[in-house]
């Protein structure tokens, strides 16, 4: 799911590029439109990481794994603002672009992680979740 909403924030944001071309008052509708797809994927974004932090870390240190990835996310969200203002005199392309080229090799790192040691053994089921 995480990959997905990469996939999904992804073309979003290649949305509002192509959104700031048009002109003779089709920017705006557009920009609607993408912003439509964006929450999209927000929605499947927010409703699957912390289910996924949760399911993944050991018992013993959830709450712990929580709190870092609640502080991870909360330091994305303040630095984002000065990332945004340092790209955006660089033109559309630099903010959108780049923003699109990062989302979908976080998607893409995502997506290709197989990792088996972050499984964990539930009691309920007698074997692997």
């Amino acid at each position: 799911m995480l990959a997905l909403a990469g996939v999904v924030l992804t073309a979003s944001y290649l949305g509002f590029l192509a959104a700031t071309s048009l002109g003779n008052g089709w920017g705006a509708p557009a920009v609607a439109v993408v912003s439509v797809l964006c929450t999209i994927g927000e929605i499947i974004y927010a409703g699957s990481a912390t289910a996924l932090v949760t399911a993944l870390a050991p018992p013993q240190v959830l709450g712990r794994t929580l709190a870092r990835f609640e502080l991870s996310t909360g330091f994305g969200l303040a630095v984002s603002p000065a990332a945004i203002t340092a790209l955006a005199p660089h033109g559309p392309t630099a903010l959108w672009g780049g923003l699109a080229a990062a989302t979908l090799l976080s998607a893409s790192a995502v997506a290709t992680e197989k990792d088996g040691s972050a499984r964990r053994t539930s009691p309920h089921a007698g074997g692997l979740v």
